[in-house]
């Protein structure tokens, strides 16, 4: 049987067999219980839209929540602390340093009520150089600054120039080396004479903190450009100290420093 049909027959107001009549019933209960099963999909969903929304703010709301809870653990704890909070603090401050200042003058204008004008201008006087005196002293604790500073370069600059050139005719390797010798000593670099013995008792003790050179003679190694150390001035092992001699023998070889012996001394 066709539905469609038989409501067609009714409609026109022919008689359905009773048959047809059951079968017209029995789809018109299947019909509304469909409808009644759609209505309530339809409102389970609804319900279940509602239900996600509420979970999903309340995730939110627990999150933010969780976010502040851990502004204030790591405030607690001595961490980064929320700059709207520090904002906030500042903010206070500013307010009540206001606030002193404005007390702090009221009560200053109460205590100089019964002031006389004359009074009253010493008074501004006395303030005004307590200022001037503030501000020279900064000053001079300025220019004591760049004087200490300017020292500091002289005396760098004049250990430099006593390691390229002393007494001893020879360069010392560490400018830095020789300032904190000089230091220790408490030689001042005006004292030639002070300087001198520094440099020359720096030579006996610590010879090969300097650059020494001689002339070779006999011996001297022809593949090293004709000089027997190559760090050595012209200088013969005779007008040698001891020292140099100890290094200059060092340097050279003993047969080297042999021959040249025989050769300068027409041994």
């Amino acid at each position: 049987m066709n539905l469609k049909q038989l409501l067609a027959k009714l409609g026109k107001g022919e008689t359905l067999t009773e048959a047809e009549m059951k079968f017209v019933a029995e789809q018109s209960l299947k019909a509304t219980e469909a409808a009644e099963k759609a209505e309530l999909g339809a409102e389970k969903a609804e319900k279940e839209s509602e239900a996600r929304a509420a979970a999903e703010k309340a995730a939110a709301e627990k999150a933010e929540k969780d976010n502040n809870n851990a502004d204030e653990s790591s405030s607690n704890n001595g961490s980064m602390i929320p700059r709207s909070r520090l904002n906030e603090e500042a903010a206070k401050r500013k307010e009540m340093d206001d606030q002193l200042k404005k007390l702090q003058k009221e009560l200053q204008d109460y205590k100089d009520r019964d002031l006389t004008e004359q009074q009253r201008k010493d008074k501004k006087t006395a303030e005004r150089i307590s200022e001037l005196e503030s501000q020279l002293t900064e000053n001079l604790t300025i220019t004591e600054q760049l004087t200490k500073s300017a020292e500091s370069a002289n005396f760098d600059l004049s250990v430099h120039q006593l390691a390229l050139s002393n007494s001893t005719k020879h360069r010392f390797k560490s400018a830095d080396f020789l300032g904190l010798k000089i230091q220790k000593a408490g030689i001042d670099l005006k004292d030639q004479v002070a300087v001198d013995a520094l440099m020359g008792g720096l030579l006996e003790e610590m010879p090969e903190m300097f650059i020494t050179s001689v002339k070779p003679g006999a011996g001297a190694n022809p593949s090293n450009g004709g000089k027997s150390g190559g760090s050595f001035e012209s200088k013969k092992i005779s007008e040698m100290t001891q020292t140099e001699k100890a290094a200059y023998h060092k340097e050279i070889g003993a047969a080297s420093y042999d021959t040249q012996v025989k050769k300068e001394y027409g041994a």
